[in-house]
């Protein structure tokens, strides 16, 4: 099924509630289709995108991060007025305002959408013994490139997709044991390849 597809089916599934219920509360009191009342919920959306990657799904997390970013193929400026760059909470689908957006800047999706990129797909996850990197990365991202301050130090993470499913790190060439990247020292520049 194509993602158009599966877009326009959740769509007709979508709940709605037409008129205000005390048993829902405020969400009830909106418009059907506006906000948490059958909106698209892009906080939702991230938080599948990261459920999607812990369970290793990485088609259906880029499809999903892909139909909610901004200015995106389903959501392009001319159609939701608002900036290209700005990650709004929710694309409004009442019928007087389809894809149209309320604020767009009283929200944090923008900080859930950089999660879903760094630590969903790229899999780069701070621990408190260092940096844990397990990527869920799309079959069409074969080389990836990300750089990382962290505890002092500059990163540059250099991934190479190949399909292998299980995951090789080396340290500035040096293969590590498992995937736990542990803090430097030194406050240096250090390379992290990710063979996956």
């Amino acid at each position: 099924m194509s993602r158009r597809a599966a877009l326009s089916i959740s769509a007709t599934k979508r709940r709605t509630y037409p008129q205000y219920d005390v048993r829902v509360g405020r969400m009830s009191g909106m418009l059907p289709g506006v906000y948490e009342n059958g909106g698209i919920y892009n906080h939702a959306g991230c938080f599948k995108v990261m459920a999607d990657c812990v369970l290793g799904r990485a088609e259906e997390a880029y499809a999903s991060l892909a139909a909610i970013v901004p200015d995106g193929p389903y959501n392009p400026s001319e159609r939701t007025t608002v900036e290209p760059y700005v990650f709004v909470n929710c694309y409004l689908k009442h019928p007087a305002v389809d894809m149209k957006c309320g604020p767009s800047w009283q929200t944090g999706t923008s900080a859930w959408g950089l999660r879903c990129y760094y630590e969903g797909i790229l899999g780069i996850r701070r621990e408190y013994g260092g940096l844990r990197i397990l990527p869920c990365l799309p079959a069409a991202w074969e080389n990836v490139y990300a750089e990382r301050d962290y505890r002092g130090s500059r990163l540059r993470i250099f991934y190479k997709n190949l399909h292998r499913g299980s995951v090789r790190i080396f340290v500035d060439g040096v293969l590590i044991d498992g995937q736990l990247v542990r803090p430097f020292s030194d406050g240096g520049e250090h390379t992290i390849s990710v063979e996956y």
